[in-house]
């Protein structure tokens, strides 16, 4: 961590701790893990040009004697912790604060370790996330999951069995039915959950659902966990229930292990 104090010379650690912190000329910069030393003038003196100073510098603590409460506040604001009311040499107080400086160093540590899983956490999230459709028909459910413009995954499952089929978007048909034309619009994008009065028809490795339709290009068979069809199941019946986030983890994780498997083959 990188610790600041206000003197109004540069003598090392030998430096003496200004009176103010706000009349320093200068400050003595401490990191706590190399213990290099570094002197930096002050800014030219403004309001709020101190506290500014220091958070452009990466600094975590401040060691000073007298502060005004505006400044204080500004620098907690940054998230630097002020130690006040210390006066005499550098040397002095970093003895006497070490131990403190090792706590917050510990703390700030575990911050950026709980930031880094967070932001990882995330990056796999967005990684593995799908925009995919599932159709709940009679009995079994089709879905289809959106790879990119032109290609897509059919997958139709049941509780005998699931079929996967490779397929490239080849265009959409005309029709008067309402509906096939609300679910056109709304699968390109969203997910769309619930019973549909849709049309899905296969013939000669064409597949027509709705107003679109899929040019087969390879089939193959696949293993649908009893988790899944038990989350599909659950959503087919109660779409607005509490459980459906978890149902909808389940059947996105297997999916994306569905359809990626091959990339590690």
């Amino acid at each position: 961590m990188l610790v600041a104090f206000p003197v109004d010379e540069n003598d090392g650690l030998g430096s003496r701790i200004s009176d103010h912190f706000g009349r320093a000329t200068g400050f003595l910069l401490f990191d706590t893990e190399s213990e290099n030393v570094k002197y930096v003038d002050a800014p030219t003196h403004a309001f709020g040009s101190f506290p500014q100073f220091l958070g452009d510098l990466g600094v975590n603590a401040l060691v000073c004697n007298n502060i005004g409460d505006k400044a204080r506040e500004l620098i907690g604001n940054l998230g630097i912790t002020v130690f006040s009311q210390f006066s005499g040499k550098v040397s002095d107080a970093l003895e006497h604060l070490m131990p403190k400086f090792e706590e917050i160093d510990k703390q700030i540590r575990e911050e950026e370790e709980r930031k880094k899983a967070q932001a990882l956490a995330l990056q796999r999230s967005i990684e593995r996330h799908l925009t995919y459709t599932i159709i709940a028909l009679d009995g079994s459910f089709l879905v289809i999951v959106k790879l990119d413009e032109e290609n897509f995954v059919l997958v139709d499952l049941d509780g005998e069995g699931c079929n996967m089929s490779y397929a490239s978007f080849s265009g959409e048909v005309d029709s008067d039915d309402s509906k096939d034309k609300y679910l056109a619009l709304r699968f390109r994008y969203t997910r769309f959950l619930g019973k549909q009065e849709v049309s899905v028809e296969s013939n000669e490795g064409v597949v027509k659902v709705g107003t679109y339709l899929f040019e087969i290009r390879e089939e193959e068979k696949c293993e649908v966990p009893d988790k899944v069809m038990n989350a599909l199941s659950g959503l087919d019946k109660d779409v607005e229930s509490t459980g459906v986030k978890d149902r909808l983890k389940a059947i996105n994780d297997w999916l994306y292990e569905l359809v990626h498997s091959r990339e590690h083959e």
